[in-house]
């Protein structure tokens, strides 16, 4: 009797957890402008995968067919699984020697660590040689004449020629927004059109050889959380109530739900821009926003990730208080480009960590 109350309220346990991975599958579908509270378990699927894993652990120790459930959900949301915990089934496209490889560097560089770490991030910028740096966060302070533009501007000339910046913000003492340097001539530069008071994508038709592409660089909507909503949730350790709980709990999803809102809306301007282009795309940047979301699959929707394709493991970008998670991407055009290699240059001199990658135009 007592070992069929432990299988039964096992199962059922079970099963409430499927609920919520199927829930978190639906993240990347349902707009999170129309129902936002689908976009929290998103946020929190690699988790939903995990106790997937750990009920499928347990049933087979137990010896019971039961664990069919949670193996069957994982094997039928495989592609999704994939793009959290990378798998290196993808072979790397074979490269054509007339045509070079590219190098792509994509960092949000926190205004250089509010200008304390500008040799250390210009240093990772340099010691990459990527052929395209695209920076978000991008910006220099005024005060004081601690980091004038004319001081980041010209560590950037002496390799890259080509430049393409958007200012999202100037006030009088800094100025921050977004940056796409290259080696390779620019030919146009346009910014994407939505709503936002911070944040900014720009796209840039870089000449590559014979080639044009066109690279899109985002710094999508932010969270908003401050080091003082992240205390008040470690706080919770030392002092613990449910009232407390439930205040801290509504002060984040509020921030969380108003960005989760714009975002999905910026990710159809970007998406609708990608789709006019008449190039092959190379879309990067701090989306903001992990691969199990809606802003996501919107923008990354007939694109391949060269993280997908081409690495493997868990791979985190952003690195401050705790939170590990993915919002940093590399996607590009299925037909007309190969991605080649994706790496992650794990120096913590922003809050997000600069990924490198590799691809070339077929």
């Amino acid at each position: 009797m007592f070992r069929k109350i432990i299988k039964y309220t096992s199962l059922l346990i079970n099963l409430f957890f499927v609920l919520l991975y199927v829930c978190g599958l639906l993240s990347s579908v349902i707009p999170s402008d129309k129902f936002v509270w689908f976009a929290y378990l998103g946020l929190f699927f690699p988790l939903l995968i995990l106790v997937q894993f750990g009920f499928v652990i347990f049933w087979i120790t137990r010896r019971k067919w039961l664990f069919l459930i949670s193996l069957g959900v994982l094997l039928l949301s495989f592609p999704a699984v994939n793009r959290v915990f990378t798998l290196p089934l993808h072979k790397n496209h074979l490269v054509a020697e007339e045509k070079p490889i590219i190098k792509l560097l994509t960092y949000n560089v926190a205004i250089f660590g509010g200008e304390k770490e500008f040799d250390n991030i210009m240093k990772i910028i340099e010691n990459a040689d990527a052929d395209i740096v695209c920076l978000q966060e991008f910006g220099f302070y005024t005060r004081h004449n601690l980091l004038t533009e004319y001081q980041v501007l010209s560590r950037f000339s002496k390799t890259y020629p080509y430049r393409h910046l958007w200012y999202k913000n100037q006030r009088n003492n800094m100025s921050w927004g977004v940056a796409t340097f290259s080696k390779y001539p620019i030919i146009h530069k346009e910014k994407i059109e939505y709503s936002s008071d911070y944040n900014v994508s720009i796209y840039s038709d870089v000449v590559i050889k014979l080639d044009t592409v066109r690279i899109f660089n985002n710094h999508l909507e932010s969270n908003k959380l401050t080091m003082g909503d992240v205390k008040h949730y470690k706080s919770l350790s030392d002092d613990f109530s449910h009232e407390k709980l439930w205040r801290i709990t509504e002060k984040f999803s509020y921030k969380l739900g108003a960005a989760y809102r714009v975002r999905a809306k910026q990710a159809r301007a970007i998406k609708s821009s990608i789709d006019e282009s008449p190039y092959p795309v190379v879309v990067c940047g701090d989306f903001n926003d992990v691969p199990q979301s809606y802003a996501y699959r919107t923008i990354a929707k007939n694109l391949n990730d060269v993280k997908t394709t081409t690495g493997w493991g868990y791979n985190y970008t952003f690195n401050a208080n705790g939170m590990l998670v993915d919002i940093d991407h590399v996607l590009v055009s299925k037909q007309d480009i190969a991605p080649l290699r994706y790496s992650i240059i794990r120096k913590p001199f922003s809050d997000h960590y600069p990924v490198l990658s590799e691809w070339q135009v077929k």
